[in-house]
């Protein structure tokens, strides 16, 4: 049925089930998983406040890139995976033209 898996990660506790889940749903349906984690953009006023910005991004996306290599390594069972919440996963859900699964937070 699913022949790719996305998984979006973010290194939340959430993160890490939903990591977990699509890893065993992967292998369960011999699928593809990829593993993505996006950065927090720098907002443009920063540069006001004496902030090295260029050095600002280049820290987030090697934090995301270590996030995405830790979780590969993990196979899931770590505590480094993905989380689509607030309004990132509403938008997600409302563009998205395939299904999608979300991890909700343990109570």
């Amino acid at each position: 049925m699913f022949r790719n898996i996305l998984v979006a990660i973010d290194g939340s506790e959430t993160a890490g089930r939903a990591l977990q889940t699509a890893a065993e749903l992967a292998e369960a349906l011999n699928s593809r998983m990829t593993i993505i984690a996006v950065a927090q953009g720098v907002p443009s006023f920063a540069y006001r406040g004496g902030v090295d910005v260029g050095a600002l991004e280049r820290e987030a996306r090697d934090e995301m890139d270590k996030l995405v290599r830790e979780s590969v390594g993990s196979r899931g069972r770590g505590r480094v995976a993905t989380s689509l919440f607030g309004s990132v996963g509403a938008y997600v859900h409302y563009h998205a033209h395939v299904p999608m699964l979300a991890i909700h937070p343990e109570d």
